[in-house]
């Protein structure tokens, strides 16, 4: 009778050889069967994720830039500046050594020996004289002064100005008092430049219960008496003799 062997295989998992057990008659009988070189034993792989972007149910955020933005306000304008009033030039003119010649020399009217106080401004030095006029008539010439020479007298024509009128007499009129700034001035110059000489005799009717005092050059006048100050003011008005009033700055101021 043939023994028939139970012939039990075992496989173990090696990554360099495969070993068969056989065993015979109860006595193992070991073989080996070597592995292929490349062969290997996978392990199974942890499933990876895909390489290819999952699309996403949510719509795509689209990307908004929000600049704050701010009210700027323009700065304001610069406050006008008041125009400051510049101070009233108060000037006494010494009269007696004119620097140009006479216009006209003219003698004291037949009869008037001397002449009388002036009736133009308030200077005691200053005098109203009667003249004859080169054509025969009546001059009546205020104010005029004593030349230093004490050989006639001089009469400007304005305080301004360097025209005069020479009253060829003899001697003086005796008064040297100092001249002052007390008064109205004999001539005055408003801010617009215009000049103005103070009235002489009777003028028109007062204006706001004002008289006439000045006569400008431009045919407007000045009424009352200037207002004193670091600058003066006067009232004066477009027109000669009516208008309404207003007043006015001085720049300037001759004794």
């Amino acid at each position: 009778m043939t023994a028939i062997g139970t012939l039990i295989v075992i496989a173990v998992a090696s990554t360099s050889a495969l070993v068969t057990l056989t065993l015979v008659d109860g006595g193992p009988s070991a073989s080996s069967v070597a592995a292929p070189a490349s062969a290997s034993v996978a392990k199974p792989s942890k499933p990876q994720p895909s390489e290819s972007p999952v699309a996403s149910t949510r719509p795509a955020s689209s990307t908004r830039t929000t600049m704050a933005t701010a009210t700027v306000k323009p700065n304001p304008p610069p406050a006008a500046r008041v125009p400051t009033e510049a101070p009233t030039d108060v000037q006494i003119t010494h009269w007696g050594v004119p620097s140009t010649p006479p216009q006209d020399t003219v003698t004291l009217a037949q009869g008037d020996s001397t002449c009388a106080s002036s009736l133009v401004g308030v200077r005691q030095d200053a005098v109203r004289c009667f003249t004859t006029s080169p054509s025969g008539g009546v001059w009546v010439l205020d104010p005029c002064f004593d030349l230093s020479t004490g050989q006639g007298l001089m009469c400007p024509s304005a305080p301004w100005s360097s025209q005069w009128i020479m009253i060829s007499a003899q001697g003086t009129t005796g008064d040297t008092a100092p001249p002052s700034t007390q008064g109205r001035p004999w001539g005055v110059e408003v801010a617009s430049g215009v000049r103005c000489r103070e009235q002489d005799g009777a003028g028109p009717p007062e204006i706001s219960g004002l008289p006439k005092s000045y006569s400008c050059t431009d045919g407007s006048g000045l009424y009352g008496d200037p207002s004193r100050g670091s600058t003066w003011h006067i009232e004066w008005s477009p027109q000669a003799s009516n208008g309404s009033l207003r007043s006015v700055a001085l720049i300037g101021a001759w004794y």
